[in-house]
């Protein structure tokens, strides 16, 4: 039982140490269209934080929410993508709840530019354009 539990914490402590941050970006500000309205309305996500990591899995992108607590897209069942062009990086995240959304930072400039696009037939049917600062921490 003692070796399980080695292992186990051995394993914790790998993917922490191997999970590397590439970018985290801060408050978004930006715009809202609902379709049912047929009219734009500002919007702004004021203490929300996003997130890249590259582990030994792969991309993880998530965000952190209005309590604080992180919560990668992979747990809400979003497909990630990601491009990496040497100047931008770009993110694709699917849902199969009717949403995508789509990011692209720069990483000189570190502004991060978003879309999201829910259309899942109800009166939540919007599109959002945001932008946000972000910290690009290096490839």
């Amino acid at each position: 039982m003692k070796k399980l539990l080695l292992i186990l914490i051995c394993l914790f402590f790998s993917y922490e140490v191997n999970s590397k941050t590439v970018f985290t970006c801060g408050s978004s500000e930006g715009y809202v269209h609902f379709f049912d309205k047929n009219k734009f309305e500002k919007d702004g996500i004021k203490d929300g934080m996003f997130t890249l990591r590259k582990n030994s899995d792969g991309w993880d992108f998530g965000f952190v929410d209005y309590y604080k607590e992180f919560t990668s897209v992979k747990d809400k069942d979003g497909e990630i993508s990601v491009i990496d062009t040497g100047e931008q990086i770009l993110v694709s995240v699917i849902y199969g709840t009717g949403v995508w959304e789509k990011y692209q930072l720069s990483k000189k400039s570190g502004l991060m530019m978003w879309t999201s696009h829910r259309f899942n037939g109800t009166m939540f049917d919007n599109v959002k354009i945001m932008k946000s600062q972000c910290k690009y921490s290096g490839d």
